[in-house]
């Protein structure tokens, strides 16, 4: 479980602003437990207010984050001023994936070609990895 603040609630769709800490009591309330391989979706507008949230089971495979970023693509396009994406990977198995910075830069240029902003993909294994910073990216939330 992810600890925070007390004065930090979960983000009312379409009303509050996400921001990083908003985004990861949304992806631990959406987290199954026990803990299996599954990538969750967070589809903001553009004032960075949540819209819809999708979770995909089963993503064993680190590549599966592809195939899940093409949903969340489609999706978007039936809702109106879809403007960013939260990624969040689950990999119970701890393991981390060298090849995840290139999945980041992968995943933004796919998104980019869709109009979406790629904001933040948190790769939870042993510990929560952000591809970005491993890049040396600045953080994409609002100051």
């Amino acid at each position: 479980m992810l600890n925070f603040c007390g004065s930090h609630r979960l983000p009312r769709a379409r009303v509050d602003t996400v921001d990083d800490a908003g985004a990861r009591l949304l992806i631990d309330s959406f987290m199954a437990r026990p803990r299996r391989s599954e990538t969750i979706v967070l589809l903001l507008d553009h004032a960075r207010r949540g819209v819809q949230v999708i979770n995909v089971t089963d993503t064993h495979e680190p590549d599966a984050v592809h195939d899940v970023v093409d949903l969340a693509i489609a999706k978007s396009a039936g809702l109106a001023d879809i403007g960013g994406v939260v990624l969040a990977s689950v990999r119970p198995d701890g393991r981390t994936d060298l090849d995840d910075v290139e999945r980041w830069l992968d995943l933004d240029e796919q998104l980019a070609g869709a109009g979406l902003e790629l904001i933040e993909w948190y790769v939870f294994g042993r510990s929560v990895s952000l591809p970005r910073v491993l890049l040396g990216e600045p953080t994409r939330w609002a100051p």
